[in-house]
């Protein structure tokens, strides 16, 4: 087991994965339990500007600015059953809203998601969902949600939780 993984930088598009090399029967009652925190999140801003106008032009004048952690677009705990290989670095999925899971074939993605993205048909709030597409590429768009939750702490705020 890993004491500390950085799956991926923090920078735009970007992805990675950190794999058990033990196999796991999933069949019957199992367990699994991990503490994660999301470190360097991005910040999602807003400007509020007042605009004064006169006969010629208009002043905007910026009256606030304020930010707040919002993460990236998030992680998924996967499982997977695809190949009769242990998994390696190059065994992620699509980076951004993919989340590094979609397009993985025969998996089953819990996403912690902390970024709204439209073209996902999710939630604008922060969420907890289950995807499947069963054997085919599993996909981070809301058709494959399996259920979903918004009912979760800000859990790209810096701290750890479990």
């Amino acid at each position: 087991c890993y004491a500390a993984a950085r799956v991926s930088q923090p920078r735009r598009n970007m992805s990675g994965a950190v794999w058990s090399n033990a196999t796991e029967d999933v069949m019957h009652r199992w367990t699994c339990a991990f503490d994660f925190l999301v470190a360097e999140p991005a910040e999602r801003c807003t400007d509020v500007h007042a605009v004064s106008r006169s006969f010629s032009e208009a002043v905007h004048t910026r009256t606030h600015h304020t930010c707040a952690p919002a993460g990236g677009d998030g992680f998924a705990f996967v499982i997977r059953d695809d190949t009769s290989d242990a998994p390696g670095g190059a065994d992620v999925g699509a980076p951004g809203p993919g989340i590094g899971y979609q397009g993985l074939r025969h998996s089953v993605a819990v996403e912690f998601d902390t970024w709204h993205n439209a073209l996902n048909d999710e939630p604008y709030e922060r969420h907890v969902a289950v995807h499947t597409n069963g054997g085919e590429p599993n996909d981070a768009h809301h058709t494959a949600r399996l259920g979903s939750t918004a009912e979760v702490p800000n859990f790209a705020d810096g701290g750890i939780h479990r």
